[in-house]
């Protein structure tokens, strides 16, 4: 016959057990929550899917301990706050990667823009597209064509507020365009 009070001890040290791995897992939240928060102004600008993973992580952990995992959460705590850490230390190389890369194509894009948007003011000019040019994809790209303007100086907008990130993507786009366009146009 089992004894009632060791029944209850064993309880109790369960329970205790179970509350102070709730602390502990609660600590590596707020832990992990001051890591991100303090790399979030930069890397919301430099590195935001990255500072987007991180926080789905902590918003993971949360959920873990309202389940009950405090194991889980723990793990995931001291994983973020690393994963903070390193992306804090990375940063300073993503921003001179980020802004050389825009510079590149900032140094090309606006002449070959000016180009393609020459060209094509000077077709729609015409009263028959010249040979090799299909006049659907012409009308097509001459549709698109009227925002890239807007859209290079929303890149070159965002590059100047520190956007790198989002600014490099736009100016990427807009290249891939201006270039696809070139090719259609016949432009070297």
């Amino acid at each position: 016959m089992r004894h009632p009070m060791g029944t209850i001890s064993a309880g109790l040290l369960v329970l205790a057990l179970g509350a102070c791995a709730k602390g502990s897992a609660e600590r590596a939240i707020t832990a992990a929550e001051k890591a991100v928060a303090g790399i979030q102004a930069d890397a919301s600008k430099i590195a935001p899917a990255e500072l987007k993973a991180l926080t789905d992580s902590i918003a993971a952990m949360k959920a873990h301990v309202a389940a009950g995992d405090h194991r889980a959460a723990l793990m995931g705590g001291r994983s973020v706050a690393t994963g903070a850490r390193d992306l804090g230390s990375s940063l300073a190389t993503r921003k001179e990667q980020l802004t050389t890369s825009f510079n590149a194509v900032a140094g090309e894009l606006p002449a070959q823009l000016t180009a393609v948007l020459a060209r094509i003011k000077e077709l729609q000019g015409l009263r028959r597209l010249p040979g090799g040019i299909d006049p659907a994809k012409f009308s097509a790209l001459a549709a698109d064509a009227g925002g890239w303007e807007t859209a290079w100086k929303a890149a070159a907008d965002g590059f100047a507020a520190g956007n790198l990130s989002e600014a490099l993507s736009q100016a990427r786009a807009i290249a891939t365009k201006v270039a696809d366009a070139r090719s259609l146009l016949g432009m070297s």
